[in-house]
């Protein structure tokens, strides 16, 4: 196995990934959907399988109440869904905003670890394509990625969305309302499209 610190074995649970040199098979086997939130909170974006497996390592060692291992299929999946682009990049002038005001999903319960899961992959996904495409700078991504972050931190605790979506990304990367509108707005909007999709997708 390509890394120093992760090894493969056998068990009743078929292929297991683990941290060699580690024995703790009196813990409870990890939970996969804990594991994979937090280690999707924790990479960067547009790296290679060698930079996941390090990751994935790094994260085994955070979960100190769990054995330090993972099946070996959950970790295809989750750096499948990693690696996930979709081919088409659809522009959608919606207004979306007044779908996350504080009162539009005020019936549901959207501070679900699982859907703010869910939302983040939508995120990194999308923004893959800009980046493989050279549509964003470095800089850009990073400021929009963080700017959707805030956005699903928002939604997700019930308060809505607290601020033009301009101002969301301002605050993580400094531009006029021309470029906002040039470059930054349809991409946006188009990652709010999807989320809201899938929202309504989660409480069907």
């Amino acid at each position: 196995m390509p890394n120093s610190k992760l090894n493969i074995r056998d068990s009743i649970l078929g292929k297991l990934i683990y941290y060699v040199n580690i024995d703790n098979d009196h813990l409870p086997y990890i939970d996969i959907d804990s594991f994979q939130t937090f280690f999707f909170d924790n990479i960067e974006l547009n790296r290679d399988t060698h930079y996941l497996l390090d990751r994935l390592a790094d994260s085994l060692l955070c979960f100190e109440e769990y054995r330090k291992e993972i099946r070996l299929n959950d970790v295809v999946q989750i750096f499948k869904k990693y690696f996930n682009v979709f081919e088409k990049i659809e522009n959608d002038n919606e207004d979306d905003e007044n779908i996350f005001s504080p009162t539009y999903f005020s019936t549901f319960q959207l501070d679900s670890p699982i859907l703010k899961q869910k939302l983040r992959e939508i995120t990194v996904q999308k923004l893959f394509i800009y980046y493989q495409k050279t549509l964003l700078t470095k800089a850009q991504l990073q400021g929009l990625y963080y700017a959707v972050l805030d956005i699903i931190d928002d939604i997700t605790s019930g308060i809505g969305l607290q601020c033009s979506l301009y101002n969301y990304i301002n605050e993580h990367y400094k531009l006029s309302q021309t470029l906002y509108n040039s470059i930054f707005r349809n991409k946006i909007e188009y990652i709010l499209k999807l989320i809201k999709e899938e929202i309504f997708n989660y409480f069907k």
